[in-house]
Formats: C-alpha cells, sequence, structure tokens
C-alpha cells in the first residue's frame, strides 16, 4: 500500500527526475486514495512520454480524484489508462466523460469488474463516440 506520504515521495522523484524514457507508470492495488492521488499529478505531469497509466485496483479513488486527474495535461499523450476495479468509477464516469477531449492519444481504457449500469453505459459509449474513432478499445 502507497499512503498519502508515499505517494508525495514518488511524485517528488518522478518531479527530480524528470523521466524522459519512462512510457508505462502502474500503481494498481496499492490503495491509492484521492489525497494520494492528487499528490502523485505533478509527478505523473513530469512524465512526458507517458504512455500507460494503470490505476487498477485502487479502490478508495473516487470521482474526486478522478476528476483532479482529467483536468491534468499530462492524459493528453496516454495511449492507455486502467481504471479496473475502482469500486467508485460509476461515480467518476460523467467526470471520465467530461474529461475525454483531453485524451487525445487514448486507444485503450480498461474498466474492469467496473459495475456500469446501463444508462452509465450509454453515457460513457456516447462520450466516446464523440471524441473518438474506432480506434479505442
Amino acid at each position: 500500500a502507497i499512503d498519502r506520504r508515499g505517494c508525495e515521495t514518488l511524485s517528488d522523484l518522478l518531479v527530480s527526475w524528470r523521466p524522459q524514457n519512462l512510457r508505462e507508470l502502474v500503481l494498481g492495488h496499492n490503495h491509492i486514495n484521492d489525497e494520494g492521488l492528487r499528490c502523485l499529478i505533478p509527478g505523473i505531469t513530469e512524465c512526458c512520454n507517458l504512455r500507460w497509466l494503470g490505476l487498477t485496483g485502487n479502490e478508495f479513488v473516487t470521482s474526486a480524484g478522478l476528476r483532479s486527474l482529467f483536468e491534468e495535461a499530462v492524459i493528453r499523450n496516454l495511449n492507455g489508462l486502467s481504471l479496473g476495479h475502482i469500486l467508485n468509477i460509476t461515480e467518476g464516469l460523467d467526470h471520465l466523460v467530461w474529461g475525454l477531449p483531453n485524451f487525445q492519444a487514448l486507444q485503450y481504457l480498461e474498466l474492469e469488474d467496473a459495475d456500469i449500469d446501463d444508462t452509465e453505459l450509454q453515457t460513457l459509449s456516447t462520450g466516446i463516440a464523440t471524441y473518438f474513432s474506432s480506434d479505442l478499445r
């Protein structure tokens, strides 16, 4: 598990290191919450060539944390985003759809075990159809 302090430390490392070659950052199943995710954003932003962000299984991330992430410019370059097994993903779907225009390179969106109902699926489908070609898997 990575607590807020661990997220701050990792973010500080990424800010000072400014990794040019980091393409994937997988932080799944670390019990990261909204506060931790917000602490990570400055470090993630420094990863200018980041293509995959894995947050699967961080069940304490809510719609507030997702909105913070989706507002950031770093997501423009992501090819893949993994949000599976986040228990509150359905609360964050509106923020995800709202942030879709910022995902300019997204090709893979993983929402495994998201417990999305028909209305939420329709909202997501409409947003995806509006902002993406058929390349999204």
